[in-house]
C-alpha cells in the first residue's frame, strides 16, 4: 500500500462466509471495505481488483462451491441446455414427474435426476445461493408450485420459461402463496437474453447467456464498436494515407 496507508505489501485477509475474519490488510478500514467486498462476491467466485481511498490496492479472490443447475421439467428446452451447460461449469440436475423425461438416458450428462413433481423435488436437491433454477414445466398448474418452490430456496438465479402475460398470472399465484414482493423482483421471469430465439437450441443459447452474464457480471450489451470510434479510426486511417502522399508528389515536382 501507499506510504502511511497503514498497509504493507504482502498482508492478506482470510474472510468466511459468517463474515468471520483472520488475518488483516492493516488497517479496521480496509478489513472492514475487503470483508463487505468478498461477501458479496462469494456466491458466484467473483474476483475484484480494489484501489481504496487511500491509495491501497488489494485483490480479492472469492471462492464457491461449483455452481449447480436444477433443470425442473425434462422437456425440449432443458434437453437443449443440459449438454451445454457442464461445459460451462454447471453441475446439472433434471427433476420431472414423468419417469420417460427425468432418466440418465434421456440426460447422460446430469448428476442426478429426480422424478417428482417439482413442489417435492426442488427443496430435496442441494442448494445455495450458486444454485440456478430453471423452471420449464408442462403447464401453468406446474410452474407456479414449481416456481414457488424455487423462490423458498437460496438459490439466487430462479428463472421461468415463458411470455409475459404467463408469468404476470403465475406471479400473482406466487403472491397469494405468500411470495414476497422483494423474492418476485430477484425472479428471472420470463428467463433468457432477447436475440429472438425460436427453436429450442436457440432458446437454450438465450438462458445460458443470461445465466453467464448473472454469473460472472456481465451486462448483455453488445461489444460491436461504436460508430464513433469506427470513424475514428477511418479518419486516422486517411490522414496516415494523406501524409505517405506528399513526399511522393515532392519527389515528382523536383524531377
Amino acid at each position: 500500500g501507499p506510504l502511511l496507508s497503514g498497509a504493507a505489501t504482502g498482508r492478506k485477509l482470510f474472510i468466511r462466509q459468517d463474515g468471520t475474519t483472520n488475518g488483516s490488510l492493516g488497517t479496521e478500514a480496509l478489513d472492514y471495505d475487503a470483508k463487505k467486498r468478498a461477501i458479496a462476491l462469494m456466491d458466484h467466485g467473483r474476483n475484484e481488483y480494489v484501489v481504496a481511498e487511500d491509495g491501497t490496492e488489494y485483490f480479492i479472490e472469492a471462492y464457491t462451491t461449483p455452481p449447480r443447475l436444477i433443470l425442473a421439467g425434462g422437456g425440449h428446452i432443458s434437453n437443449s441446455i443440459a449438454p451445454l451447460a457442464p461445459k460451462l461449469g454447471f453441475q446439472v440436475y433434471i427433476t420431472d414427474d414423468r419417469a420417460e423425461f427425468a432418466n440418465p438416458e434421456r440426460f447422460p450428462e446430469s448428476v442426478e435426476t429426480v422424478v417428482a413433481r417439482p413442489e417435492a423435488a426442488i427443496p430435496a436437491l442441494p442448494t445455495n445461493p450458486n444454485t440456478f433454477i430453471i423452471i420449464a414445466t408442462r403447464g401453468h398448474r406446474f410452474d407456479n408450485v414449481a416456481l414457488a418452490a424455487a423462490a423458498a430456496t437460496p438459490a439466487r438465479y430462479v428463472g421461468l420459461l415463458g411470455s409475459k402475460r404467463k408469468t404476470i398470472l403465475i406471479y400473482e399465484d406466487l403472491l397469494r402463496m405468500g411470495v414476497s414482493l422483494e423474492r418476485l423482483r430477484d425472479l428471472r421471469a420470463p428467463i433468457g437474453l432477447d436475440i429472438h430465439a425460436r427453436t429450442p437450441d436457440e432458446i437454450a443459447i438465450s438462458i445460458l447467456a443470461e445465466m453467464l452474464m448473472f454469473r460472472l457480471g456481465g451486462t448483455g450489451a453488445v461489444l460491436k464498436l461504436a460508430d464513433g470510434l469506427v470513424d475514428k479510426a477511418y479518419a486516422k486511417f486517411l490522414a496516415s494515407e494523406s501524409a505517405s502522399r506528399v513526399p511522393e508528389a515532392a519527389a515528382s515536382s523536383s524531377d
